[in-house]
């Protein structure tokens, strides 16, 4: 099914989908891991993960030094240009939600199907299952201005307390989303903060921005994702 938009080079995008039949696409904390460490690598590498892996338990079982194998990695597979810039992103137990720029012609749409075809491999081996884990093809929403990307991020960020998965004074510890990137971009290196507001990077206005629930639906397209 062709989109109603293309993806634009230096633009961004809401892109989201969920489980197929509304089924839960992460059961443990293991699973988060694997998304999130599936989303920096699938921007950066042009080199399976799974494979990548496998390969690193060889070396150590071996006792070889990883640093060959990894600077093989470096130097061969690593994108010149990562392929998307992460802005901010939410895990919910049976749905997604990433907000990306496109930073090379064609990057969301590569970036996309290395992501969700390796996070598919990887759920369907570990639970001896067969088929799709998502719901067809991801949906996108162009974000076209500031104003929309603001609301965009407290709708995205605000997820896990609509859900009642978090209460609103704990949302600072949700610990699958990029709220925690924020804060701490040094553990993680997934985020890219160019285009984001100063607000996110303080924990006192952090908090603040994502108490405040008066958003602003009229700069969102309909999200039917949530209204499970």
């Amino acid at each position: 099914m062709r989109r109603k938009h293309e993806f634009i080079t230096s633009f961004i995008y809401h892109i989201y989908n969920r489980g197929v039949r509304k089924n839960k696409i992460y059961n443990t904390s293991s699973d988060y891991k694997r998304w999130e460490k599936l989303l920096l690598w699938s921007s950066n590498y042009n080199y399976p993960y799974s494979v990548y892996l496998n390969q690193l338990r060889q070396f150590r079982d071996e006792g070889r030094g990883i640093d060959v194998l990894n600077h093989r990695i470096e130097n061969e597979y690593k994108y010149k240009t990562p392929l998307v810039n992460i802005l901010a992103y939410v895990e919910m137990p049976n749905h997604f939600h990433l907000i990306l720029e496109q930073n090379i012609d064609n990057g969301i749409t590569t970036y996309m199907k290395k992501l969700q075809t390796a996070y598919s491999m990887y759920f369907n081996q570990k639970y001896d299952l067969s088929g799709s884990v998502f719901e067809g093809i991801y949906k996108s929403v162009p974000v076209i201005s500031d104003p929309q990307l603001i609301q965009l991020l407290k709708y995205v960020l605000r997820n896990p307390i609509e859900a009642d998965l978090v209460s609103p004074r704990d949302i600072l510890t949700y610990q699958w989303s990029s709220v925690k990137n924020y804060l701490d971009n040094t553990n993680y290196g997934i985020i890219s903060d160019d285009r984001l507001p100063e607000e996110l990077f303080n924990s006192i206005k952090l908090t603040k921005f994502l108490l405040d629930d008066n958003l602003d639906l009229s700069q969102l397209e309909e999200l039917t994702i949530d209204n499970i």
